[in-house]
């Protein structure tokens, strides 16, 4: 009987590595709906375990009837928030960004007559832009129809992929990884059992805390513009959540946004100025962003991810210009989970070699 060395397993190995690389990367575009189930059983599995622990129901069945719920929940919500968000951009492009470059226009006309540095600045060019903007935007969605009929037949398949992707992860997750753990050898079972629960306590709780995270801070911060009575407070109180998603940089840019809107609203309540509410508003989004820096992010995330800014800023970049909005959103934890797998080897290249005397 022939048996390879253990220099030739190896080598066939890590040759089968390099292939499943090779073969991920030419098919990276075809990824996105397998990566979005990955996302998605980590945000669903816990809860449907949990359901199945206590009905003791088959697994299949509980997983498909929460799938019904979550599906009939977001239909619901499409068909309420959705016109109304639309109705929101709508008024923006017609009422509020008018309104800003009037509000600009007048103080550099201001400036202007104390100051005449600003001669140079012609605000007609700018509104010009603006408008060609516009109809370039307009010109590029009659040209692109068909590619769209295309992108929306591709995106159904796509979206079909993602559903039964994700429900067989949330189903059969735990059985698929059982099958690799089982093809590693018996004696570096504990040590595997030991790096994938470290992987999986920073992923899982990375990802449904930020999933906990948008929903906590889209409802606060509607609350608060509407008791304000900001303009567009749910599209902004929408876009704030989600803009948690994108660390560091996602909080200031949705408290600049809401302190915009605020400044160069037509109304202000309790007989404030509008510099006086985009004040308020401002402080706010700070209390708001200290809160959860000191409460809700250790209490829903934990410290799990240990990243300091610049890498965090690093690999946001990074993640983007490779994967788009994906890549922004999973460079972090990916990140975090690189650094973990990084100390396991690196603990493993640098011990010392034990020895047993006789």
């Amino acid at each position: 009987e022939m048996r390879p060395t253990t220099r030739a397993r190896a080598t066939v190995i890590w040759i089968g590595v390099a292939l499943l690389v090779i073969v991920l990367y030419l098919a990276r575009h075809a990824l996105a709906p397998f990566v979005w189930a990955v996302i998605t059983a980590y945000l669903f599995h816990p809860i449907v375990a949990f359901i199945q622990r206590k009905t003791h129901l088959p697994k299949q069945v509980v997983a498909l009837a929460f799938y019904i719920v979550v599906g009939f929940v977001i239909y619901s919500a499409v068909v309420n928030i959705v016109p109304l968000l639309v109705t929101q951009s709508e008024q923006v492009q017609r009422q509020l960004i008018p309104a800003v470059l009037r509000d600009i226009d007048s103080w550099l006309q201001q400036r202007k007559a104390v100051d005449p540095r600003f001669e140079q600045v012609d605000i007609a060019a700018v509104n010009e832009r603006i408008r060609l903007f516009g109809r370039q935007a307009a010109e590029l969605a009659g040209t692109e129809a068909v590619p769209l009929l295309f992108s929306t037949l591709t995106f159904a398949i796509e979206v079909f992929i993602y559903l039964f992707s994700s429900f067989y992860l949330v189903v059969f997750g735990p059985r698929f990884m059982q099958t690799l753990r089982d093809a590693i050898n018996r004696k570096y079972r504990r040590e595997y059992d030991r790096l994938m629960t470290d992987v999986n306590s920073t992923l899982g709780a990375y990802l449904r805390g930020q999933a906990l995270l948008v929903v906590i801070m889209s409802t606060a911060s509607y609350v608060a513009l509407r008791i304000l009575d900001v303009d567009y407070a749910l599209s902004v109180a929408i876009a704030t959540g989600f803009l948690e998603l994108i660390p560091l940089i996602g909080p200031w840019t949705a408290g600049g946004i809401a302190v915009t809107i605020a400044l160069f609203q037509t109304t202000a309540p309790f007989g404030w100025s509008n510099t006086t509410l985009a004040l308020v508003v401002g402080l706010i989004y700070l209390a708001l962003r200290q809160l959860e820096d000191a409460f809700v992010i250790p209490l829903v995330i934990g410290r799990f991810v240990h990243l300091n800014p610049f890498t965090v800023i690093f690999v946001l970049v990074t993640g983007t210009a490779l994967a788009g909005p994906l890549g922004l959103i999973l460079s972090v934890p990916i990140a975090a989970v690189a650094k973990i797998v990084i100390q396991f080897f690196h603990a493993k290249i640098v011990a010392r070699s034990v020895r047993q005397i006789e």
